[in-house]
């Protein structure tokens, strides 16, 4: 009983947002991993198209199961890591933003999900991390969920501009390579660049480009609905369930949704932070 009350003295709004953006971070580097990772498979399958030296193909598989291991590995780190941030965003909502005690328990067993160290966490505490001005009620909820759905959709779109632009230099680097190739490659060698093309095809293709665009997409229209939503609530004295029903909305639009791409706000951060204070 000692330990849960010392958990709940220790875990403090900006504690939260410490653990959350932290955690974040990580999330986000494996979200890198991964790509870089199912590049590198990509990679290793068009290699092995064009050899067929035995020890060759036999190195490129090893290589191939290896890169596996990792990407599996990565993955897992970043659902972890990313379900430990979401947990502590939606926390931060309710406790800074309605101002609702939670029980000693929960803030227990909410600390103990967190991976990273307290140490770590604290580096990242930022007390004007949200705008909101107004003391703990519907409206400072309101406001902290505008500010967000604000910034996840903006990043959101960012993101499908990175990834796309992704897309586009690799499709158009190979075509060109393709057209310079074109009038004096041999037959085999037509067929060989294609094998190649083809295996590269497969990765703009996973699930970690084009349909991270897609998802990235889905997310940005959930999150602009809800950011209307939210511009009703403000006009009607914030009525608190339509409130939290605009809540559950934007958590389940930003979870179903990938990770903003990393570095995505270091990119464009001038440009939004421009955009936040023509709003805000």
């Amino acid at each position: 009983m000692l330990r849960i009350l010392e958990v709940f003295v220790a875990l403090t709004s900006q504690q939260l947002i410490g653990y959350q953006l932290a955690e974040f971070t990580i999330a986000s580097n494996r979200r890198l991993w991964m790509i870089a990772l199912q590049f590198l498979v990509a990679a290793a399958a068009a290699a092995a198209v064009l050899t067929d030296d035995h020890t060759d193909l036999y190195f490129l598989g090893v290589a191939g199961a290896v890169l596996l291991v990792a990407w599996v590995m990565a993955e897992r780190s970043y659902r972890k890591h990313r379900e430990a941030a979401e947990r502590g965003r939606r926390a931060t909502l309710l406790i800074d933003g309605l101002g609702h005690p939670v029980s000693q328990s929960e803030l227990a067993i909410l600390k103990e999900a967190f991976i990273v160290p307290a140490e770590k966490a604290s580096k990242y505490e930022d007390p004007k991390y949200f705008a909101a001005k107004a003391p703990a009620g519907p409206k400072r909820l309101t406001e902290m969920l505008a500010e967000s759905a604000f910034w996840t959709s903006r990043l959101q779109s960012k993101s499908v501009t990175l990834m796309i632009g992704m897309f586009v230099v690799i499709v158009i680097g190979t075509l060109v390579v393709g057209l310079i190739a074109f009038p004096i490659a041999k037959h085999e060698q037509m067929v060989t660049a294609v094998r190649v093309f083809l295996a590269f095809l497969t990765f703009l293709l996973s699930t970690d480009v084009w349909g991270a665009i897609q998802g990235h997409l889905a997310a940005i229209n959930a999150i602009e609905d809800v950011r209307a939503r939210l511009r009703t609530i403000s006009a009607t004295d914030y009525p608190l369930s339509d409130l939290l029903l605009a809540m559950n909305d934007y958590n389940a639009a930003v979870e179903s949704g990938p990770l903003n791409f990393p570095y995505a706000y270091k990119f464009f951060s001038t440009q939004l932070n421009k955009e936040w204070r023509e709003i805000a």
